[in-house]
């Protein structure tokens, strides 16, 4: 059981510190505590899944995964794929400035 709570208390420090470090300008303007809601939600669903996934392992395999393991590895998937949003948003905004950049100094030209 303390493992459980311990790991809990680790994923939303982690899960936390992601979604500050990820923040963007335009999400600037969105309240932390929707951004916390969001967060929690997305770590439920992807709970739910890593459990779901978890389930039918057992039922193919007759081996059950520990508890604190299903949770780590949904947690993992939920900053995975915050991350990988995240790097795609950087991508994209600096594609566009660069594209910004060229097509404003081509006009002095």
């Amino acid at each position: 059981m303390i493992i459980i709570v311990f790991e809990l208390v680790c994923v939303v420090l982690f899960n936390r510190s992601v979604v500050l470090a990820t923040r963007t300008p335009e999400e600037a303007e969105i309240p932390l505590r929707w951004k916390a809601w969001h967060t929690l939600l997305a770590a439920v669903v992807s709970g739910a899944l890593a459990v779901g996934i978890a389930a039918l392992t057992w039922l193919a395999t007759g081996v059950m995964l520990p508890l604190w393991l299903i949770l780590i590895t949904a947690n993992a998937v939920a900053v995975g794929c915050k991350l990988r949003k995240h790097r795609h948003r950087i991508r994209e905004r600096t594609a566009l400035q660069a594209l910004l950049d060229r097509s404003s100094s081509s006009d002095g030209t």
